[in-house]
């Protein structure tokens, strides 16, 4: 029910930092993956078959969410557990594991 926030190798000042300071609602007790995309300032929380958007210029969750994973992610109809980003000279690929 905690969250880091880490630069480089480092954890920054003042976390851990509980997940409902977020936005969460009490009944989300833990997150099962996240990811960031920087060009959108956006965060995806996956919890459970539902993920929310986390928006970083208004440090708040976006209105409209949690949303179904199935509905926005096709191919994924289960929850999601892990997620991992590749950078090579191409770009970043992001993938999530069911």
């Amino acid at each position: 029910n905690q969250f880091w926030a880490i630069r480089g190798n480092e954890v920054q000042a003042g976390y851990p930092r509980g997940i409902h300071t977020l936005g969460f609602p009490p009944t989300v007790r833990k997150i099962d993956a996240a990811i960031s995309d920087n060009e959108k300032k956006k965060t995806y929380f996956f919890v459970e078959d539902k993920y929310w958007r986390f928006d970083e210029k208004r440090n708040s969750m976006e209105p409209g969410f949690p949303k179904q994973t199935a509905e926005d992610f096709p191919g994924i109809d289960s929850k999601i557990d892990a997620v991992f980003e590749e950078f090579d000279r191409a770009g970043t690929e992001c993938c999530l594991h069911p």
